[in-house]
């Protein structure tokens, strides 16, 4: 019985499409774009090298986490990057880690099952409330969200103002060695540009 199972679920994943590289991308194409979308929302957008790095792991890399200070420009940078992405490749999603967890608060499994294969760009991973009480269950809908995503090999972009460490205290050494995977590590330096 357990043969037959194995075999149904190996002939299962051969017959899936394996997922095809993507085109390498012309990143300064990508942040002259990125520019012209700050300026159409009447923002001037203040880029250089750690930018462009940024952009190059977002649209090349099968994941991106921007660390750094806040107000350091790592959710501006991404939230560009969500606006290209949704222009030239499609579907996406584009949320806070605080707002996910509290719809999953509400509504319950239903607000992270839509999005454990399309592209998401997560906003502050790391503020958000370490569990919630669903069901009468304490789950921690990020941790589950980011670990299906991982299962899945789904493109994962993330901001945060945590560092390694911080990471891995909050979602635990299991998570936190998948996102060495997971995630290309863009270091935004320097103070706030918040005025």
């Amino acid at each position: 019985m357990e043969q037959l199972i194995f075999d149904a679920i190996l002939k299962k994943i051969q017959q899936e499409p394996k997922p095809q590289p993507r085109p390498k991308t012309d990143i300064k194409q990508i942040v002259d774009l990125a520019a012209n979308a700050a300026i159409n929302k009447g923002l001037i957008w203040e880029h250089g090298e750690l930018e462009a790095a940024a952009m190059d792991a977002i649209f090349n890399c099968p994941g991106a986490l921007l660390m750094g200070k806040k107000g350091t420009g790592k959710t501006l940078c991404l939230e560009l990057a969500a606006k290209i992405w949704g222009y030239y490749r499609g579907k996406y999603g584009f949320i806070s880690t605080e707002k996910l967890s509290l719809k999953y608060s509400q509504i319950g499994s239903e607000a992270i099952l839509n999005l454990d294969r399309i592209p998401l760009f997560l906003d502050d991973l790391g503020i958000e409330e370490p569990s919630y009480n669903s069901y009468g269950n304490k789950i921690d809908a990020i941790s589950t969200l980011l670990l299906m995503r991982y299962e899945n090999k789904a493109p994962t972009f993330c901001t945060t103002n945590l560092n390694i460490e911080q990471l891995t205290e909050r979602y635990g050494d299991r998570l936190s060695d998948r996102f060495k995977q997971m995630f290309k590590i863009v270091l935004f330096t320097g103070e706030s540009k918040r005025k």
